[in-house]
């Protein structure tokens, strides 16, 4: 056992200091002290700052690369321009880098890395070998302690971020080193069951994913449910048979067709009715000696004409009635066959496609709930909306866009951003309004909103809809486009039955989904419970024959340099070097 010291040296008076400013910090184990992660470590350093690239000869590691818990080498881009001292950026094995902006915190011990540099966004952290073992620390950049640190330094900042005099000056419980290396093994071996069962419930995951992508491709090829071809086989009859008759889905869209035609000769007729209700009011202005222009004339008075004076000015014959456009039929020459009594139809012939509306210039959202709740894409989720984020309108931007709203009855699908979601809103958002970045199929006659939901999220379905995005900067799905995308049609029965069966399935993935949910947020739980339990000197025994960890601190002390590295060389468009710097060792957090 060593000999204690007998004088403080100033590694542990800087310790006992750090303790003293944080009076709320747990008390520690023998042998352990607190002390501030820029004690264990060589000065800190910012990264190289440059564009990313995808072909060089450096890699360029940045935050977004290590942000997952793991880095891939092979999608890290590479340096636009070489820093003139490559040696000074050079990652190296053991090597801590930390994020100051976006991510604020996160971390990743880097191990036998490539030839590769890291980004300015980035701050580097060497733990000082062999006294402090680096997994330590890395270990202890994922604790419940060291993220609350994080917060509190964040807090009330526009745009969170740290700087190298906030990271060194973290609370670190510094174990003796050999108890430093029994934690690491411990929570390694812990971690590496808690993965196990992670990887177990992401498989569950992927598994549930295909499971759902396999039932909606079952239904829309006719094998989920019997089809009522076979039905009326089973009943005993034959085909459509006088004793097991059926709807064919043939029959069906030519009632479709049908319906479609007398919806657009009742629209077109009521226009006439209309155009004709103010020529006759025109025709009396004119005869009273009054203005007449039509577009002066009150609704209230030509809305008053009665049908004997207005008739005149309606169309004397049918031939208005040639104006109506037959939707084109789908193109079916790549489409698989269908089940018996089945039959290929459009999106534009079941209904019709229009879109959302943005909210105007100079409105915004009101504070908080109205009667004029706003859909956005953000909020479509599992089919249906959720309404945990939902934003209201005000009443007067709620009368610039009132005509842009969608109901139960409609399908949405979103055409901007994540394109192809598609689902139905619930009764209670009836008359909500709708995002420009998604349109609604209305007008729906013959067919399922949550049939032809389901059609729309299949794999077939999903094809449709990425073969026609247009690929630009900003993909969009064009609202004439969704008409044309065929639809496997079968009879309304067989609809019903179809949704119900998906329903049911969809149903039992939904509550195994929400069960790998829990139990993958409890091993989450479980991961911070054992790096709290570590830190806090409870998951491996004590030995009292471990050299104290003021000790280490002693030596430390004797091995690091005392400043922050200040080098970093300015390049084009970025400040200069030193001024940025600092900006950050005073305390600044602006960027």
């Amino acid at each position: 056992m060593p000999k204690p010291t007998t004088q403080p040296t100033q590694p542990v008076e800087t310790a006992r200091r750090a303790a003293a400013q944080n009076p709320g910090l747990p008390s520690l184990p023998p042998g352990w002290v607190w002390t501030m992660l820029g004690e264990v470590c060589r000065p800190p350093q910012y990264g190289w700052t440059t564009k990313a690239v995808s072909v060089g000869d450096l890699k360029l590691l940045r935050t977004t690369d290590i942000t997952s818990g793991y880095i891939d080498w092979h999608s890290v881009p590479y340096c636009a321009e070489l820093p003139p001292d490559i040696e000074k950026y050079l990652l190296h094995d053991g090597d801590i880098v930390i994020s100051r902006a976006g991510s604020v915190g996160y971390s990743m011990l880097i191990q036998k890395p490539p030839r590769a540099v890291f980004a300015s966004y980035l701050i580097r952290f060497k733990p000082i070998y062999p006294w402090i073992e680096g997994r330590y620390l890395y270990y202890f950049l994922q604790s419940p302690h060291y993220w609350r640190a994080i917060s509190e330094q964040t807090l009330g900042i526009a745009i969170p971020n740290v700087n190298a005099k906030k990271l060194r000056s973290i609370s670190l419980p510094l174990a003796p080193l050999p108890e430093q290396r029994r934690i690491v093994a411990r929570i390694e071996e812990l971690f590496s069951q808690l993965d196990a069962a992670e990887e177990g419930l992401r498989r569950v995951q992927r598994n549930l994913k295909r499971y759902r992508a396999a039932v909606l491709k079952a239904a829309v090829e006719g094998r989920l449910v019997p089809t009522e071809a076979e039905l009326a086989r089973r009943r005993g009859g034959r085909g459509r048979s006088q004793t097991c008759p059926y709807e064919t889905g043939a029959e069906l869209l030519q009632r479709i067709l049908a319906e479609r035609r007398r919806r657009w000769e009742e629209r077109e007729w009521a226009k006439l009715v209309e155009k004709a209700k103010k020529k006759a009011a025109q025709a009396r202005r004119k005869a009273q000696g009054l203005p007449a222009r039509i577009r002066d004339i009150p609704p209230k008075e030509w809305q008053a004409i009665p049908e004997e004076e207005y008739r005149r000015y309606l169309p004397k014959d049918d031939r208005w009635k040639q104006k109506y456009k037959e939707p084109a039929p789908p193109d079916t020459t790549d489409l698989p066959p269908l089940p018996e009594g089945w039959v290929w139809a459009t999106v534009e012939m079941v209904g019709e496609v229009k879109g959302g509306k943005r909210v105007p210039k100079g409105h915004s959202y009101a504070d908080g709930p109205t009667p004029y709740p706003y859909i956005r894409v953000t909020d479509f989720v599992d089919g249906t909306v959720r309404i945990e984020d939902l934003k209201y309108l005000k009443p007067e931007t709620f009368e610039k866009i009132r005509k842009y709203t969608i109901s139960s009855k409609d399908v949405f699908i979103s055409i901007a951003g994540t394109i192809g979601v598609t689902g139905t809103v619930p009764e209670f958002l009836d008359g909500a309004n709708l995002t420009e970045n998604a349109a609604k199929i209305t007008s729906l006659h013959g067919i399922l909103p949550r049939y032809l939901h389901f059609v729309l999220s299949s794999p077939y379905g999903q094809g449709q809809i990425s073969s026609r995005i247009i690929s630009t900067n900003q993909p969009k799905l064009a609202l004439f486009r969704i008409a044309t995308i065929p639809i496997p049609l079968p009879s309304l029965a067989e609809q019903h039955r179809i949704v119900a069966e998906i329903e049911r399935r969809l149903s039992v993935a939904r509550e195994a989904e929400k069960a790998a949910e829990a139990n993958l947020k409890r091993i989450a739980r479980s991961r911070q419970a054992i790096l709290k339990q570590a830190f806090e000197g409870k998951l491996v025994p004590q030995d009292p024959n471990d050299e104290p960890a003021e000790a280490l601190l002693e030596r430390t002390q004797r091995t690091r340099p005392q400043s922050v590295s200040k080098s970093r060389p300015a390049v084009r468009g970025d400040v200069d070097a030193a001024q940025q710097l600092s900006l950050f060792e005073d305390g600044e957090d602006t960027l």
